[in-house]
């Protein structure tokens, strides 16, 4: 039997729309999504993906701004490596507790810096430090990575006494470094509890790093590379 529509006695030009079910000829009663006034917008139909609703036509439906993620979502991991930091033409020993960086003027040194986020203002989590050096002379001492939110006004060069202040402080990572054939190298840990939870740099994604010695080191290299990866998680504004 071909498609048809049974007639409605009461109101003009009222029906109701029927289609023929092509397996066993049984007749389906048509219900329309869409404006009742015009053919335009109605929402599709077919056997593979059932019904087909545009929730976001009118704008009626939508996603704030952030990571506009919808359903099942992964955990953002973070693998944030700085650019590499070469220390001065010397081989000055280092006592406890100085700074280790490109310059030895504390106006003229670069933090390191890590980009922890892919969107700006996400909270992250600081899990883990690695720390890389071609420098042979700083096998099996400790050093520690200072973290700030934002660009530090650095107090100390390259050999001096650290010193810098606490605005933005989030925390510090401390570790021994190992010996290697072709320099040295570590793992550093957050000095108090598991882990740093943190929102990067206010509008953007970065953190910033200083290093410290945590003991004399007798013989460092002349212009040393150094490469330092922040390890942790994304979280969400």
């Amino acid at each position: 039997m071909s498609d048809t529509a049974v007639q409605i006695t009461q109101g003009t030009g009222t029906n109701i729309d029927t289609r023929t079910e092509s397996t066993n000829g049984n007749h389906r009663q048509v219900v329309v999504l869409g404006d009742p006034a015009t053919n335009a917008g109605v929402a599709p139909v077919d056997a593979t993906a059932g019904l087909k609703v545009d929730l976001g036509a009118d704008n009626d439906v939508g996603l704030n701004a952030g990571t506009n993620l919808i359903g099942k979502v992964k955990t953002k991991f973070i693998e944030a490596v700085a650019a590499t930091m070469t220390r001065p033409n010397d081989t000055s020993a280092y006592a406890a507790n100085d700074a280790i960086a490109n310059s030895t003027t504390a106006g003229s040194v670069t933090p390191f810096s890590f980009t922890m986020s892919d969107v700006n203002d996400d909270l992250v989590t600081i899990e883990r430090l690695r720390l890389i050096t071609t420098d042979t002379g700083v096998a099996g001492k400790a050093l520690r990575m200072w973290l700030f939110r934002a660009s530090p006004t650095v107090g100390a060069g390259d050999n001096a006494a650290f010193s810098n202040p606490r605005a933005t402080f989030i925390g510090s990572l401390s570790g021994t470094m190992r010996t290697f054939s072709d320099g040295s190298g570590g793992i550093f840990v957050p000095d108090e509890g598991a882990r740093i939870i943190t929102l990067p740099t206010s509008g953007g994604k970065t953190v910033f790093g200083l290093l410290q010695t945590l003991e004399a080191i007798a013989s460092p290299l002349a212009q040393s590379t150094w490469i330092a990866t922040l390890e942790g998680f994304q979280g969400s504004a």
